[in-house]
């Protein structure tokens, strides 16, 4: 039984023999005497919402089939982090990091003071993230970063790419061309100027001998916040990845393309940054 806690708690386990469902049981009391919150399941895999921040819970699974149920397993505990997200609110406080993908709508309102960190691509993630609610609120401090979570190196629809043996391509296009390297052509524009909605491309590699021996800067990720209200006094940033070097092969690589920020709100209030820059190639 692996156990993570959040705003919400997650849990996997292993499969047990001749199972067809399994119980997962979570506690403020150790014994289970308290309020329990039960989740059953045929998977192996469950998620419990609707639990209190910062606060200690127990949990354990019992594993079940047509001929009755098992005892239940070990109790293990852990500790939720002082983050909202339910289906009303999404609230992340200062000196804490959330990781966060896809599309989530709230009925009531968003507020950060503390960091959204979009999971990268090139990480199993989606690289993007859709944020919606009628209102939002990003505190002096509070950002939404989604720098280098689009296409990784030499991929994407404007990726820079390598064309010599030794040496190193062009910059991630997106908005316009990417940066211009000897080695190869720097990435073509591509999507939309008024509604982006596409990740940044990955800059070119560094080759040796015909072979990739350094990666290109990933390309930004992508945020899009819709909101009638949005307060802006902090950050949103979907910047490129810088390019590498590989002293061994004395090879350098070129930077991913910026990323995508697309606000669609009603109003906006704030003197907070935004950023979608390219990734800074390095030259041989």
């Amino acid at each position: 039984l692996t156990v993570v806690g959040g705003a919400s708690l997650s849990a996997t386990w292993s499969p047990a023999s001749l199972a067809t469902a399994y119980l997962l049981q979570v506690s403020a009391a150790a014994d289970f005497s308290g309020p329990v919150f039960s989740s059953s399941t045929a998977s192996t895999s469950a998620k419990v919402i609707g639990l209190s921040a910062s606060t200690t819970y127990f949990v354990r699974v019992q594993a079940s089939n047509q001929f009755g149920a098992s005892p239940f397993s070990s109790v293990l505990s852990t500790v939720t982090r002082p983050i909202i997200d339910d289906e009303q609110n999404l609230n992340v406080p200062a000196g804490y990091t959330y990781v966060m993908v896809g599309t989530h709508a709230y009925s009531g309102s968003i507020v950060l003071n503390g960091t959204i960190q979009v999971g990268a691509l090139t990480q199993g993630s989606s690289g993007f993230l859709i944020l919606s609610a009628p209102t939002a609120h990003i505190f002096p401090g509070g950002r939404i970063v989604a720098d280098a979570a689009g296409y990784g190196s030499g991929l994407g629809p404007g990726a820079g790419r390598t064309t010599v043996s030794d040496g190193t391509g062009g910059g991630g296009g997106y908005g316009g061309y990417g940066g211009i390297n000897p080695g190869g052509p720097p990435g073509t524009s591509y999507g939309s100027l008024t509604q982006p909605q596409e990740l940044g491309c990955g800059g070119a590699p560094g080759n040796f001998s015909g072979n990739p021996v350094v990666n290109g800067g990933a390309g930004g990720g992508r945020i899009q916040i819709n909101a009638g209200l949005l307060l802006h006094e902090g950050q949103l940033s979907a910047n490129g990845g810088n390019g590498d070097s590989n002293g061994f092969y004395g090879r350098v690589s070129a930077g991913g393309s910026g990323g995508a920020v697309l606000l669609n709100v009603d109003e906006i209030q704030g003197s907070g940054t935004i950023t979608a820059n390219g990734g800074v190639a390095l030259t041989e």
